[in-house]
């Protein structure tokens, strides 16, 4: 097999913050364990820049696995803790009648930004879509309304 990394990056810039890059990556299954060097060289290089970054993506590699030994799921884990990267989502992605687990993944270097993470389980693959939510949320009850009334 290939040892190709399949990554795309994409950088976001925002007014008075820092840029955003986000780092999206699919681990084919049994891929070799040499795609993680690549990775964690890509990962340090970014790391350096002093941005906020994320990592996303079907890693293939089950982060809820009581199988701590997987040598997948360890070296991610390395790699994340390494460049301080940690993770959004919780909860199983890809759910089958034999099986739940967290394949699909994201983490970001500032989970504090983070007002809301989770995972959509809509039934148009056996994958389930997951999203964040950066910045403070508006409660629409808590937001001054006012009415005005003018005479003509």
């Amino acid at each position: 097999m290939s040892a190709e990394l399949e990554l795309i990056s994409v950088e976001i810039t925002r007014n008075k913050c820092k840029p955003l890059l986000i780092k999206l990556w699919y681990r084919p299954p049994n891929s070799t364990t040499c795609l993680f060097d690549h990775l964690q060289n890509i990962l340090r290089s970014t790391e350096l820049e002093k941005k906020e970054f994320m990592l996303m993506g079907d890693l293939n590699c089950d982060l809820l696995s009581i199988e701590p030994h997987c040598c997948y799921t360890k070296r991610l884990n390395e790699i994340t803790t390494n460049v301080q990267l940690e993770p959004v989502i919780h909860e199983p992605t890809r759910i089958t009648k034999d099986s739940s687990t967290l394949i699909d993944v994201m983490f970001f270097t500032n989970v504090s930004k983070v007002s809301q993470s989770g995972v959509i389980h809509a039934g148009l693959s056996d994958h389930s879509m997951i999203y964040a939510i950066l910045g403070k949320l508006i409660n629409h009850n808590t937001v001054n309304k006012q009415k005005h009334k003018y005479k003509f």
